[in-house]
């Protein structure tokens, strides 16, 4: 038996995860463990509608589950206001199909790629956009745009902005830069609900 599945939506999303977690294995921040993230063919409204079917298949080969998946697009921004809302009920029906206790839902609102924008160096880094050749800064880039508001590090619509900064600087959207944002930027300032979730719950089920 496994120690843990992890139902993602998208290859971005897996790439990220599995990134982050073999780093926390890495630098000790968890116990070392088996695990697989898998993505849910359905993708975001599968992981919302059908995840507690999808991981009865995989109860009796791992120890815990996380279903993650993006608010925006799974049908859950239509029934709830919130994403801790669309947890909970999420996390209801995963106990009813025998996880009770040892599951939990990360949805990311909006997308995941609020996750990428860790701080105002994290994006820029990992795709290269150079302060030099661009002739600003990326973050200053963003301001001026109308992208994000002063002082602040994650943009208003964090995908779409991500992909105009891809598109500015002619980079072609790739899952390997969720994996190195995810193997390099610090952790511990990102303030992100969902994040921290996510961290203290593997934190709490494999603490060393």
């Amino acid at each position: 038996m496994k120690d843990l599945i992890v139902l993602v939506a998208d290859s971005d999303q897996k790439a990220l995860i599995e990134t982050f977690i073999k780093r926390l294995i890495r630098t000790n921040a968890i116990s070392t463990i088996t695990f697989e993230v898998i993505k849910n063919p359905m993708r975001d409204p599968g992981n919302f509608n059908d995840s507690p079917d999808f991981l009865r298949h995989h109860i009796r080969n791992f120890r815990f589950a996380i279903v993650l998946f993006d608010f925006e697009g799974s049908g859950a921004n239509a029934k709830f206001n919130n994403r801790t809302d669309a947890e909970n009920d999420l996390e209801k029906r995963l106990a009813r199909n025998g996880w009770k206790n040892k599951s939990a839902v990360i949805i990311i609102e909006p997308e995941i790629e609020i996750w990428l924008w860790a701080n105002k160096y994290s994006v820029a880094n990992a795709i290269g956009w150079k302060g030099k050749e661009q002739g600003i800064p990326l973050h200053k880039w963003l301001e001026i745009n109308g992208w994000l508001s002063t002082g602040k590090t994650k943009p208003f619509r964090p995908k779409e902005c991500y992909e105009e900064v891809l598109k500015r600087i002619n980079v072609p959207r790739s899952s390997s830069i969720f994996s190195k944002i995810a193997d390099s930027v610090s952790y511990n300032g990102c303030i992100d609900e969902s994040f921290q979730k996510f961290f203290n719950i593997l934190k709490n089920w494999f603490s060393k």
